[in-house]
């Protein structure tokens, strides 16, 4: 196997439904690849089905890889694993869509889509039709249509490096949030005016709300970040932002906790410095300001979203207790 025939990319999708919105990490090998979906805001019960397309020189086909788990939350995804040499006879450069695909009583649509190798232009009729056909439909629905006056959403395609998998460092009174997984570094970084730009130094257009929160820090997201939250750099490439409550210079996400946690969920928080983080903040969220939950007896109360939050502030260097 050629050592260097090797790719990485996080691919950001395009909501064409409203409320919808996701991204796929992709891991390619010679021999072997994997397309890893994550979609949020997946209304309804109709099923979701993660597909690649081809339009290039009029030839629009497709293949189904399989069909997304969903939860009651909105959220679905799929590991889909495939040959990169022969995908329902083409290789896998040789698609120019990764899809997700409405199915339903009422005809198959297109959802949401991103970029294999950089954008190409759409025949929205062929299209429809071709998702249809993968399906062994006739006829597609009642599709929504893309935004005409917007340019696709950019995907995000520089090469991504591998790193080492480190456990974050987590608050003894919050179980084991983060499992082991390599973190997806992206190739971006923020330009003086504050627009992304890619290694060439070119913008990158991305709609903020479907920005991952690890864009918005003040740090270059290719450089690992310190032992006890490299973790950490995964999950904020994964979610976007939130504000949880007013934390000048932090910047949040949501981050599920494992299912005998005293809650669904916490928000972490990153602070960085000098383009480096230096400050790490975890929350719970609370209802009741006088009286902690157990285990938290260090934590600060702090109003905010659905009422307020306990939270802890650490230094990333030496792991103790910090003010905001």
């Amino acid at each position: 196997m050629m050592q260097n025939d090797y790719r990485r990319a996080l691919i950001m999708l395009r909501g064409i439904e409203k409320g919808m919105t996701g991204h796929v990490r992709l891991e390619k090998r010679t021999l072997t690849g994997t397309l890893q979906f994550s979609v949020s805001g997946a209304a309804g019960n109709d099923p979701l089905y993660a597909a690649l397309m081809r339009v290039a020189d009029g030839d629009y086909r497709g293949i189904v890889l399989g069909q997304l788990g969903r939860d009651g939350r909105g959220q679905a995804g799929i590991n889909a694993t495939f040959d990169p040499r022969d995908i329902n006879g083409l290789e896998f450069e040789q698609y120019d869509i990764i899809a997700v695909i409405r199915g339903g009583d009422n005809g198959p649509c297109l959802s949401m889509y991103g970029f294999v190798n950089g954008a190409v232009d759409i025949n929205w009729t062929r299209m429809r039709e071709a998702v249809a056909k993968i399906l062994g439909r006739e006829a597609a629905g009642t599709c929504p249509e893309p935004e005409a006056e917007k340019e696709p959403v950019v995907a995000l395609q520089a090469p991504l490096a591998e790193s080492a998998s480190v456990m974050a460092a987590f608050p003894e009174a919050v179980p084991e949030a983060f499992p082991e997984a390599d973190p997806v570094i992206m190739a971006v970084k923020v330009g003086e005016n504050g627009a992304l730009l890619d290694e060439a130094g070119n913008a990158v257009e991305i709609e903020k709300e479907k920005m991952p929160a690890g864009l918005l820090l003040d740090v270059d997201i290719t450089d690992p970040w310190p032992e006890s939250i490299e973790q950490l750099r995964g999950v904020f490439l994964d979610e976007a932002s939130f504000t949880p409550f007013e934390a000048e210079g932090f910047v949040f996400v949501r981050a599920p906790l494992p299912e005998n946690a005293m809650t669904d969920y916490c928000a972490v928080g990153i602070k960085c410095e000098d383009n480096a983080p230096t400050h790490v903040c975890y929350a719970i969220p609370g209802s009741d300001p006088s009286d902690p939950p157990p285990g938290l007896e260090e934590y600060t109360w702090e109003e905010g979203e659905n009422g307020g939050w306990w939270r802890i502030c650490l230094n990333v260097e030496t792991g103790e207790t910090a003010e905001m």
